[in-house]
């Protein structure tokens, strides 16, 4: 109850006082009425206070709420969002079987968007190319690949664990090398068997004739004995190539190179 409505009330109380008053000042003595207005005045006084120490208990009340409410909606608005069983708050610790865990699910929603692609094909465009080019910030059409590994770690809810963010938000590949590297979670291919290359890895591939990394995709299985690996890859075609137009699968050779440069390169994300 606010402190108006106690006051109104307790108004209430006075009005029916006094006209006890009237009726017992033709009853009783003048003692008599002294008492019953003190008692009165007392039963006021204690009502008043009652009700506002129930309105203080319902505003407290309310703001521990507010406060709860307000600590959900910015999990909910976390990096990675509140799907996935964790909320990704700097500082929220996953143990290693949890990473494990998460990095699993990253593969098997990669493998979820198989097939889905551009609208025609080889425009860089489309609504499934439209939703996840806009989760990065791009509102044309424009290469893709990127942002379809963003998307899977967004819906797995994986982009950031332990205080360190493990993919950042955009379309570029050579951004995302750069973030990596100054990280510490970029990983030469003639280290990763050695750093335990696994699924749920980020692979980037370099593009000599750019001089930068051009093209990207999601570790999914890793073959240490023949050091291959397989990924699945957004804004590709049949051939493996960097301007396609669908989410497909492709096994690579850790080793292979393009001109003197080693052709991969990986973001460790365990």
């Amino acid at each position: 109850m606010t402190r108006t409505g106690a006051i109104l009330r307790g108004a209430l109380v006075v009005a029916i006082a006094v006209l006890s008053f009237v009726v017992t000042a033709t009853v009783f003595d003048w003692r008599t009425i002294v008492g019953c207005v003190l008692v009165g005045f007392v039963t006021l006084r204690a009502y008043v206070d009652q009700s506002l120490g129930d309105a203080a208990k319902t505003q407290d009340d309310e703001a521990l709420k507010a406060g709860e409410d307000a600590v959900d909606t910015a999990r909910s608005r976390a990096p990675g969002g509140p799907q996935g069983g964790f909320a990704l708050i700097p500082g929220i610790s996953l143990t290693p079987s949890q990473k494990a865990a998460k990095q699993a699910q990253v593969v098997a929603y990669a493998k979820s968007q198989i097939g889905k692609g551009e609208v025609p094909k080889y425009s860089n465009w489309g609504p499934y190319v439209q939703k996840i080019l806009a989760f990065v910030g791009i509102g044309e059409p424009a290469s893709w690949c990127m942002a379809f590994v963003v998307d899977c770690f967004q819906a797995s809810t994986y982009l950031v664990v332990n205080g360190l963010t493990l993919i950042i938000k955009t379309a570029s590949c050579q951004q995302q090398a750069d973030h990596a590297r100054a990280s510490g979670l970029l990983v030469a291919a003639s280290d990763a068997i050695a750093q335990g290359l696994r699924p749920g890895w980020v692979m980037l591939m370099w593009e000599s004739a750019l001089n930068r990394y051009a093209h990207c995709g999601i570790v999914i299985d890793v073959d240490p004995a023949a050091k291959t690996f397989d990924t699945c890859e957004g804004n590709t075609n049949d051939d493996g190539g960097r301007e396609g137009y669908a989410v497909m699968t492709h096994t690579r050779r850790i080793g292979d190179t393009d001109g003197a440069h080693a052709k991969y390169a990986f973001i460790r994300t365990s």
